[in-house]
């Protein structure tokens, strides 16, 4: 959902679980706050209504914390608005879990609120205003967004940081996440490392093969040249013997 394409993916962290008790309090709050606000054509009430609207939903979630979280404090931060924003304007019985929410991604509708049919020339010294994002962070009107859910035709209002959001994830399924990936890592080093040892153990094995080969070659050869020199011997004694008899049976 992504706006600007080629941009860094920036993964919305929150402490906010993702449980049925977490889709029941979307539905009691989307029953408090209208969302939709396509009623409104003037730029400065729209920039001012989302501002309000939005400032209320934070103070809402602040003040009624029926919900679930990671950890022990229920202070939420900036990307637990940003999250919060979202579900607000997602048909939630639709969705399991925070990954659904931004995988429906047809459903969503992207502005730049500068494009809108609210904006006109005249309007410059509003987009020079200082307004706040769905997460609350301060931000120029002229570098704000407008995303709306097509479906529901809820709609928030967001800066040029928050629009690059492609994700949203609770951070203890982000933890285990981690840890699965590193794991799977250690698990591809060690069978990378075993595969290692066995391919040296089986190198050692063919080198003492080549080893135990020559060394009985080498046996075999110096046999032999054993063999020959006693051989030599042998004749040449034998030799020796011979021309003896020759010699004694020659001479009178």
């Amino acid at each position: 959902m992504s706006l600007i394409q080629d941009a860094d993916k920036i993964i919305n962290k929150t402490k906010i679980k993702f449980d049925e008790k977490w889709i029941q309090y979307i539905l009691t709050a989307q029953s408090k706050f209208e969302m939709n606000i396509f009623n409104i054509h003037d730029l400065t009430e729209l920039i001012g209504h989302y501002t309000q609207l939005q400032e209320l939903l934070r103070e809402y979630i602040d003040t009624n914390q029926n919900y679930n979280v990671s950890g022990k404090s229920k202070k939420l931060y900036l990307s637990d608005y940003f999250a919060y924003g979202i579900c607000m304007i997602s048909n939630i019985n639709d969705c399991k879990s925070f990954k659904d929410v931004f995988n429906k991604r047809d459903d969503f509708e992207i502005n730049d609120i500068s494009t809108t049919e609210n904006y006109h020339e005249q309007d410059d010294d509003v987009m020079a205003t200082y307004t706040n994002c769905m997460c609350s962070h301060s931000m120029c009107s002229e570098n704000s967004y407008v995303i709306t859910n097509l479906k529901t035709r809820g709609s928030i209002m967001v800066g040029c940081h928050c629009i690059k959001k492609t994700d949203i994830i609770n951070i203890e399924e982000l933890k285990k996440l981690i840890n699965k990936k590193n794991r799977k890592k250690q698990e591809k080093a060690k069978r990378i490392k075993l595969t290692k040892q066995k391919k040296q153990k089986e190198e050692e094995r063919l080198l003492n093969i080549i080893r135990k080969t020559e060394l009985a070659k080498i046996k075999k050869q110096d046999v032999l040249i054993k063999w020959k020199c006693l051989v030599i011997k042998a004749v040449k004694h034998n030799n020796k013997i011979f021309r003896k008899n020759i010699i004694k049976q020659i001479r009178p």
